[in-house]
């Protein structure tokens, strides 16, 4: 018995192997962009951050306060005003009013005291500032408040705040 002549394979034609090639960098490029669409509906364009307080608190900060009038030119009250106040940080985080020998402890330090890292705005004499304990960032009040309120961190270098290592900074 004899086996039939082995006849070998014809060739794919050369568009196919180019097919193949096309489909395998086109195909990942249309999954990109197809769950990019999706994020983009799943978050929709101008929403605030999820903790946008303390970003909210720098961007009213150097504002003065509304004045709400009605139509006979009478001035209403403020709303906002009637609700209690949020928790301050803890006590062990006094405020104090931004003065020279501040400045000058926290430059000795190694720290650029010229501006608060939450509203980019420069330290003026009298204003009242945080100086957190462990790290030294020195912080509007208004600022950094909001934050405390939710964090027991420094929002730049996620340092805890230990109470018992506050400074004495009044002298």
């Amino acid at each position: 018995m004899s086996n039939p002549p082995a006849f070998p394979s014809p060739k794919p034609p050369p568009w196919t192997a180019a097919l193949g090639l096309g489909l395998a960098i086109v195909g990942p490029i249309v999954v990109l962009l197809a769950l990019f669409k999706f994020m983009c509906k799943a978050i929709p364009a101008g929403t605030e951050p999820l903790d946008h307080t303390a970003a909210s608190a720098a961007q009213h900060r150097r504002r003065p306060p509304r004045e709400h009038r009605d139509d006979d030119g009478e001035q209403l009250r403020d709303p906002s005003l009637d609700r209690p106040p949020l928790p301050g940080p803890p006590p062990s985080l006094p405020a104090f009013a931004y003065n020279r020998p501040l400045q000058k402890k926290v430059a000795d330090a190694g720290e650029e005291a010229a501006a608060c890292s939450v509203c980019l705005g420069a330290f003026e004499f009298g204003e009242m500032v945080r100086l957190l304990p462990v790290c030294l960032h020195l912080y509007h009040a208004e600022c950094i408040d909001p934050w405390l309120r939710k964090h027991s961190t420094c929002p730049v270098c996620r340092s805890e705040t230990n109470t018992a290592m506050v400074m004495d900074v009044s002298h």
